[in-house]
């Protein structure tokens, strides 16, 4: 397995454990384990990876332009081209950018986030 974690100080995931060390007695199972500081981070991140990998099929009843970097105000580094819709840009979800950038369009009602339907 491999253990990841993000924490308010950190950018990105940091990898943590990668089978050796204290983790080496962890059962062998394929899959990565997360830590966050909290569960809403947990959420915001499970939403965010959701968007990344079906982008469109998910957030289609959001008001976003294709581009999740200039909707959510954040720098262009931190997305990527979608993997199943070229004219989608969909955030890296493990950037600390993107996840705080979510937290501020969930607590603005007047956010893209929040408003169903295409863009006006």
């Amino acid at each position: 397995p491999i253990y990841r974690k993000l924490t308010s100080e950190a950018d990105t995931l940091e990898d943590v454990c990668d089978g050796t060390g204290p983790c080496q007695d962890w059962p062998n199972f394929i899959g990565t384990i997360i830590e966050f500081e909290s569960y809403g981070e947990a959420m915001l991140y499970k939403l965010c990876d959701n968007v990344a990998i079906k982008d469109t099929l998910v957030m289609s009843g959001t008001q976003t332009s294709g581009d999740w970097c200039k909707d959510l105000g954040i720098s262009s580094d931190n997305c990527e081209i979608a993997k199943y819709d070229v004219s989608q840009k969909v955030p890296k979800c493990e950037k600390r950018e993107v996840l705080d950038a979510l937290l501020e369009a969930a607590y603005d009602p007047e956010s893209f986030f929040n408003h169903g339907g295409p863009p006006e």
